[in-house]
């Protein structure tokens, strides 16, 4: 984002709710009071998880629309095409099982925002370019496989390990 000389923080952030809204499609308001970019999960859906998680979830994405993913501390969270999947039992334990949760819908998100004191730790991984964002089920798919694999390679470095252990006695 351009910044000029004598703009106050308050312009910032609407400048920054403006592209939000006008670029990205993200129909968020503001908060004046903490000038914080607040977006409710109505319009969109949203997922959050461990980065660490997230980071492999994306590359599974690099031939397809991945964005908009923020972070914010140790989680990412990928923001979605709206859904209904906060109701689908099985899939929130599921998610829930690996430290990751769907955003409820009308729950509120905080987007990163130049007049948030946490601007340092909640960032764009991807930021909004346009309306285009992936279905809640693919993110939940990609998410599945990543967790699926990382079990996998978990349990045959375990099956590799020796069973008993002898100690050489000298």
């Amino acid at each position: 984002m351009t910044t000029f000389t004598g703009q106050t923080v308050a312009d910032r952030v609407l400048m920054q709710a403006h592209h939000y809204r006008t670029n990205g499609r993200l129909y968020c308001r503001i908060d004046s009071t903490n000038s914080r970019i607040l977006l409710r999960a109505t319009d969109v859906g949203a997922v959050t998880m461990p980065a660490v998680v997230g980071e492999l979830v994306r590359a599974r994405f690099r031939s397809y629309a991945a964005g908009p993913i923020f972070a914010h501390g140790e989680r990412w969270t990928f923001l979605t095409l709206p859904h209904r999947l906060d109701s689908d039992l099985g899939t929130v334990a599921a998610l829930n099982s690996h430290n990751a949760q769907i955003v409820p819908n009308g729950a509120t998100l905080l987007l990163p925002s130049p007049g948030d004191p946490f601007s340092d730790c909640r960032r764009w991984i991807v930021a909004p370019q346009d309306a285009l964002r992936p279905t809640m089920h693919t993110v939940i798919t990609a998410f599945s496989c990543v967790v699926d694999s990382r079990q996998d390679r978990r349990e045959s470095s375990l099956s590799m390990m020796p069973r008993e252990i002898h100690w050489n006695a000298s």
